[in-house]
């Protein structure tokens, strides 16, 4: 009907396109869903990466409902529906109808609509935070009855991605950096300002920093019930400035000086040596062209004491992870990775190195833990999946090594043989053995002499024949 109306309508246009592609879209239930009294998880995600999603994207989101169910005393009432779109722009058009938006999620209600995994470079795109990210978006909708400022829905959002999210660890750009050094934070009663009329280029990245900032602050400074609270007096109506005097009983200008005191407290040592932290990285840039791993080593370690939350992709922990690697130091090189790993660090190519390290050092718990993470950053690496069944299933988990060895199937792996094989090792460990004789099979019919398969078939059989004996 709109186009109707307007046949040269953009909107109307992209839209109708858009709703044209949804045939390539599948839309999963929670398959563990209990019998009642939790709210269903519906996912609508392209076919190619349904099964490769869905298995780490229901299990998320039913973990942050958990978490915020209990932190904001809400509980949602209506089906959550998570869409991903592996066209960055079809999710551009599903939010506004206009190609070009610059961000990653958007939430509507019940209704939360985001790029997929393969819609960004791995490097650029955490999808499990960013879904974190906006199941609290949910809740402080929800909960207010969509009257919650922006600001403070986009600041518990945040928030939750420093404290409880999957890669749980504060991560603050350098750009936000030079902006609080600069003095550029907003009034809190004006914040909204920065979201939806910006001044100057980054301010609505700087501001959802100083939002999450803020939040932490009243989490830390004020008790973890005052963010509930604070969401109860919105959900009445109030504006900023009313609530904060009704929560905190003090005016907001004496609210951001305390939260000024905190950020000096939290960060003033980082912002103190910002300019000392630009000329050592431009340094260690020249020492990595040089290939002066000693002189990185020390000069790493300067940039890390003056900045040890600094996990972007240009962190230093990675350059002096690889210096230590140069110089044969890997048990330094290990440690230094774990530290960027619990830090909220989840560059791919640093982390499946690390686990490749702690699975030869014996540790395979915690490779399987890392590479976890890495799932939630690029679960379309097919070489991830299998890396990490193998080491569920050698710690005695062959149910989630399955999961895993799946994943990687569907993901129309060069060489099925290996994944058939890796499903039959799974089923056996399970105690199905018609399940392994059957991927046996499989790989078998792909590569007949396929010695690992031909071996395990052949244990099969004497199994079998004991069996009858």
């Amino acid at each position: 009907l709109a186009h109707d109306q307007d046949p040269f309508s953009p909107q109307s246009v992209n839209t109708l396109r858009l709703l044209d592609s949804f045939d390539e879209f599948e839309i999963i239930n929670d398959p563990n869903l209990p019998e009642q009294g939790v709210i269903p998880i519906v996912m609508r995600l392209h076919r190619d990466e349904a099964p490769i999603i869905a298995p780490y994207a229901i299990p998320l989101t039913r973990a942050s409902i958990d978490v915020f169910t209990e932190r904001y005393g809400f509980e949602l009432r209506e089906p959550v529906v998570i869409e991903m779109y592996p066209d960055h722009e079809d999710f551009a058009v599903r939010t506004a109808g206009m190609p070009g938006i610059g961000i990653l999620g958007a939430t509507f209600g019940y209704v939360v609509a985001m790029d997929s995994p393969s819609s960004r470079p791995s490097s650029e795109f955490q999808w499990g935070t960013t879904l974190w990210h906006e199941m609290a978006h949910v809740f402080t909708l929800e909960a207010t009855g969509h009257l919650v400022p922006r600001w403070f829905s986009e600041g518990v959002s945040v928030f939750e991605e420093w404290e409880s999210g999957p890669t749980p660890g504060v991560r603050i750009p350098m750009s936000v950096y030079s902006a609080m050094n600069e003095d550029k934070f907003l009034p809190v009663a004006e914040l909204d300002e920065g979201f939806i009329r910006p001044t100057y280029e980054q301010q609505v990245i700087v501001s959802y920093m100083q939002a999450g900032l803020i939040c932490q602050f009243i989490d830390k400074e004020m008790g973890p019930g005052k963010l509930r609270d604070l969401l109860a007096a919105f959900g009445d109506g109030l504006l900023t400035a009313d609530a904060i005097v009704q929560v905190f009983d003090m005016s907001t200008e004496a609210f951001d000086r305390q939260f000024d005191a905190f950020v000096e407290a939290e960060h003033g040592a980082v912002l103190h040596q910002l300019d000392d932290w630009h000329r050592t990285q431009t340094s260690v840039g020249q020492k990595i062209a040089e290939q002066d791993w000693q002189g990185i080593v020390e000069l790493a370690k300067s940039q890390i004491a003056m900045m040890p939350r600094y996990t972007e992709p240009d962190s230093p922990y990675i350059a002096l992870a690889r210096a230590y690697e140069e110089l044969g130091q890997r048990d330094d090189a290990v440690r230094t990775l774990e530290e960027f790993a619990r830090r909220g660090g989840y560059d791919p190519a640093a982390l499946k190195r690390l686990s490749a390290w702690l699975d030869e050092d014996g540790h395979t718990a915690d490779a399987a833990d890392v590479l976890r993470t890495v799932n939630l950053v690029d679960p379309l690496d097919p070489e991830v999946h299998g890396m990490l069944g193998d080491l569920l299933l050698k710690s005695g988990q062959p149910e989630q090594a399955l999961t895993e060895f799946e994943v990687a199937l569907a993901q129309d792996p060069h060489d099925k043989a290996t994944a058939y094989f890796r499903l039959a090792t799974a089923h056996q460990g399970l105690g199905d053995l018609d399940a392994s004789r059957a991927r046996l099979l499989d790989a078998l019919d792909i590569a007949p002499n396929y010695r690992p398969a031909q071996r395990l078939l052949l244990e099969l059989a004497r199994g079998d024949s004991n069996k009858q004996n």
